[in-house]
């Protein structure tokens, strides 16, 4: 899995959470510059893909900071506020990323008795990784859409493969 311990490593990632209140929001929105989340208490969760480049997991921003700032400053451009909602937290997230960005989906080493899936796409895949996995495990069969998915392609490699970094929301 791609490493989560530094500051601008494509797997960190800053979430705001605004204190409840009724918002004339209810579902989700994306933007190119914000994707935010209703939540049922009348809270929303945050997050400007481009911000996450500049959090840093030793020093986490403040509620009153600049990228809380930011945040509420995009909310503003897409959703008409009677009032200014209020940022109640803000919280630094790991995102699970396979090292090269991509799916790993498949049996792990010698013989056929562990059998691995680790993804970042897990909300979009995971009715036909499950799937996969079902044809594999219990069927028996091999996946062949699963080629190069497969673990045994970090075998033999002498360094880590550089992360990629989503660019645009959907990427990430």
């Amino acid at each position: 899995m791609a490493a989560t311990d530094k500051a601008g490593l494509p797997t960190i990632g800053l979430l705001a959470y605004t204190r409840p209140r009724a918002l004339p929001v209810s579902r989700l929105l994306t933007t190119s510059r914000l994707s935010l989340r209703p939540q049922p208490d009348g809270s929303l969760v945050l997050h400007g893909l481009d911000l996450d480049r500049v959090v840093d997991p030793d020093r986490p921003p403040t509620t009153r900071g600049a990228e809380a700032e930011e945040l509420l400053r995009r909310l503003e451009e897409v959703v008409s506020l009677a009032e200014r909602p209020e940022i109640a937290r803000l919280q630094i997230g790991r995102r699970s990323i396979p090292v090269d960005g991509k799916t790993v989906e498949g049996f792990v080493g010698e013989g056929e008795w562990f059998y691995a899936i680790a993804t970042h796409s897990g909300v979009t895949l995971a009715p036909l990784l499950a799937e996969y996995c079902v044809q594999e495990v219990v069927r028996g069969g091999r996946v062949e859409e699963l080629s190069s998915f497969r673990p045994e392609r970090f075998a033999g490699l002498s360094q880590r493969p550089e992360t990629p970094r989503a660019t645009v929301p959907g990427d990430q």
